[in-house]
């Protein structure tokens, strides 16, 4: 699972969209603000924050370089 979490006044937001969608990845958006709940859950400080959940671990990447470094490593 890749959950994206964003802000609606954030610009770096649209910046780490269009790098996961370039790169193909599939991912669901969150808008941090609605999912306060999941917020909490993974600590979120900031947007862009991506959150990989997988069967053993759970990534998370702030910020845009951050995101583009998972995006190239994945690729």
């Amino acid at each position: 699972e890749v959950l994206l979490f964003t802000t609606r006044t954030c610009p770096n937001c649209k910046i780490a969209e269009t790098l996961l969608q370039q790169a193909g990845v599939r991912y669901e958006k969150m808008a941090a603000e609605e999912h306060a709940d999941l917020v909490r859950q993974y600590a979120i400080m900031q947007a862009p924050t991506l959150i990989v959940n997988t069967a053993d671990s759970v990534q998370k990447f702030v910020s845009v370089p951050e995101i583009r470094q998972y995006v190239a490593q994945n690729m």
